[in-house]
């Protein structure tokens, strides 16, 4: 075997796992960073749910639940309460024909000394999309640079 090849050999055991290594760290983090972004989101949506619920007169769950299919508020036990929850789910969407992902968050807050459990769902597809376009991005980045990097290596042994 010649020298160049035996050396393009190590670069390539080397770089390979390399590459796959962080390209399973990038897409991790930005999934991280996507998700934490519609966390943010969600807390601001039950903020705005709860404080127009408490400001208003009439406590009718109904209008709520109906109002957005979103947003769903329950009536919880008096001493029951729900911290903070995300996770993630699948719902069928009918105008899709499929089943989507979802984040969401289950939470609870108090009014007129009742509990109420509020669940949260907001579609997480474009957030999916934007993580799955920039890890494709890398890859093809990280293919053309492994290719050009053996293709200099080349030209500059010889």
């Amino acid at each position: 075997m010649k020298l160049l090849n035996r050396s393009t050999l190590y670069y390539l055991l080397f770089l390979l796992p390399v590459l796959v290594i962080s390209g399973f760290v990038f897409h991790s983090i930005i999934v991280k960073q996507v998700n934490e972004n519609v966390d943010e989101s969600l807390l601001s949506q039950k903020k705005t749910v709860e404080s127009r619920f408490v400001l208003k007169d009439s406590t009718e769950l109904h209008y709520y639940n109906n109002a957005d299919d979103d947003v769903k508020i329950s009536i919880l036990a008096k001493d029951e309460l729900i911290k903070d929850e995300f996770t993630d789910v699948y719902g069928y969407d009918s105008s899709e024909a499929e089943m989507l992902p979802f984040r969401q968050l289950k939470s609870s807050f108090s009014k007129d000394g009742k509990n109420y459990g509020i669940v949260i769902t907001r579609s997480n597809i474009e957030s999916e999309d934007l993580a799955e376009g920039i890890t494709i991005s890398l890859v093809i980045m990280s293919g053309l640079l492994l290719v050009g990097f053996l293709l200099a290596n080349r030209i500059i042994s010889k």
